[in-house]
């Protein structure tokens, strides 16, 4: 049987690291495991009940480091929604939702002797991130459209997003896992686009793990993307290797002459 591992956890130390930062003793260990589990359901569920007033859409990534006085806690979202009108508002804004972040972690913590600190980050390609693709495709499936249609779509959306610059996405995985089109039984469907080494540790890959809950069941989503740099230096090499020929042959015509 084939032996599944996390693609993020395969390639820490390469590629990825480490979202939680921090050191402990073998008998605090358990309890600082907790304290980041605590901060991250606040930090989400906080996200969750004001969705409608928060200015700050498509919660990616939340990053903790821990030092002796202070726990330092980074959020990275995708979007910054268009309630705010002016852009010169948003630092005062963004500054106030912290601010309430910070007062509901402290109430969630209850922690004396440290002080919290934290920062907003907005992440530079959005739509090529695996989590706000599996958000797009659960906002698909709850207003029934079909899943086959709902994955070509993030795909699409996937190649968009990488569309500027080096890098790009060279393949794409989507599996859906559950009552799908509303089946008695669960199904399993995926769809594949391009190339995906899951066996080498060099290859960057994005992946996540999202469930969604519908009225007929919860059903499960997992993303991997392949994203690899495009070598543009090979193609000048080319195009410099055609051009000497052309010139080498047009002088040996003009000797013979």
């Amino acid at each position: 049987m084939g032996q599944k591992t996390n693609a993020l956890g395969f390639r820490l130390g390469t590629n990825q690291n480490h979202h939680s930062i921090w050191f402990a003793k073998p008998k605090k260990y358990s309890e600082e495991l907790q304290e980041d589990k605590k901060i991250r359901n606040c930090i989400q569920n906080y996200v969750q009940k004001n969705k409608k007033t928060l200015e700050l859409e498509g919660l990616t990534c939340i990053e903790i480091k821990k030092r002796i006085d202070v726990i330092k806690v980074i959020i990275y979202f995708a979007f910054i929604t268009r309630n705010i009108k002016k852009k010169e508002d948003r630092p005062e804004i963004i500054l106030r939702r912290i601010q309430k972040f910070k007062i509901n972690l402290d109430q969630e913590l209850n922690c004396m002797n440290r002080e919290t600190s934290i920062d907003i980050i907005k992440i530079a390609k959005p739509l090529g991130h695996p989590n706000i693709l599996a958000e797009y495709i659960g906002i698909q499936l709850k207003n029934r459209v079909s899943f086959g249609k709902a994955m070509r779509g993030a795909i699409r959306l996937a190649k968009l997003g990488h569309s500027k610059g080096i890098q790009k996405v060279k393949g794409i995985i989507i599996q859906i896992k559950g009552r799908v089109a509303g089946k008695d039984r669960k199904r399993f469907e995926w769809i594949r686009d391009g190339i995906i080494p899951l066996q080498t540790a060099r290859a960057k890959i994005d992946y996540c793990a999202y469930p969604i809950t519908t009225f007929r069941g919860v059903i499960g989503i997992k993303i991997w993307i392949f994203i690899d740099k495009v070598d543009k230096v090979d193609k000048v090499d080319k195009v410099d290797t055609e051009d000497t020929e052309d010139k080498v042959g047009t002088e040996d015509t003009e000797d013979t002459k």
